[in-house]
């Protein structure tokens, strides 16, 4: 049994930080839901999803924090690597079909069909490997890390950088539309993920260096409402 008086300072903030975080993503995922069910346009849906699920590399440690606190339960290592893992590939399959259904509607069905394959293998393999051995992929250090596998390492490396790429391309188009609102847009959602790859990277990078971990996790916090305000303030 784990209390909150075991935990250390460095600890408590990466926990109370990954609730705030997957919080603030969840409220953005309702809030594209309203939107949903008003225009009835599905594209609000998947970019609601893309942002939650995105905020799921961080589910490990809100959850287990959470655990601690209610049960004193901190999460084993194969239940902390699903929840920090397994959703978080989901994403780029939604973040891509916003994109296309968006902007080539018209090539829509094969890029799905393409991306879908190779994500949802990439997330089956994955899985497979958590199943057969939890270590071969990662371990938890303490109560609130991982280590990665060199699988899972590429993984955490390469859906933030897809994230961006995808982002980029987003705010391009969004900032060549005749509507000045949707510009704006373009440029805010350009701003937010570039928070969220040097967020998420650096708090990679710099896992034991409080000061600077700090500084990303700030940073990776403020995607989440740039992301926000491009699709609910910048009207």
């Amino acid at each position: 049994m784990v209390t909150f008086n075991d935990l250390n300072p460095q600890e408590i903030f990466t926990g109370i930080f990954a609730v705030i975080f997957v919080s603030i993503s969840v409220f953005i995922g309702l809030l594209f839901l309203k939107k949903y069910f008003n225009s009835k346009r599905i594209e609000q849906l998947s970019l609601g999803l893309t942002w939650v699920l995105l905020s799921s590399g961080w589910w490990g440690s809100a959850f287990s924090f959470l655990s601690i606190i209610i049960s004193g339960y901190a999460f084993r290592t194969f239940e902390f690597l699903f929840l920090n893992n397994a959703f978080f590939i989901l994403a780029i399959i939604f973040w891509i079909y916003s994109f296309v259904h968006i902007f080539y509607q018209d090539k829509e069905k094969n890029i799905l069909i393409i991306t879908t394959i190779i994500f949802s293998t990439l997330d089956a393999i994955f899985i497979c490997l958590l199943i057969i051995d939890p270590t071969s992929v990662g371990q938890v250090n303490g109560y609130f890390y991982q280590d990665s596998g060199i699988y899972l390492s590429i993984l955490n490396y390469l859906i933030p950088l897809v994230s961006f790429i995808l982002g980029v391309f987003f705010s391009v188009m969004s900032i060549k539309h005749d509507e000045p609102s949707i510009r704006k847009r373009g440029i805010i959602l350009l701003i937010a993920f570039s928070s969220l790859l040097i967020g998420a990277l650096g708090s990679e990078l710099f896992e034991n260096e409080l000061i600077l971990l700090t500084i990303m996790r700030i940073i990776l916090l403020s995607s989440a409402i740039e992301y926000y305000v491009a699709f609910f303030i910048s009207h």
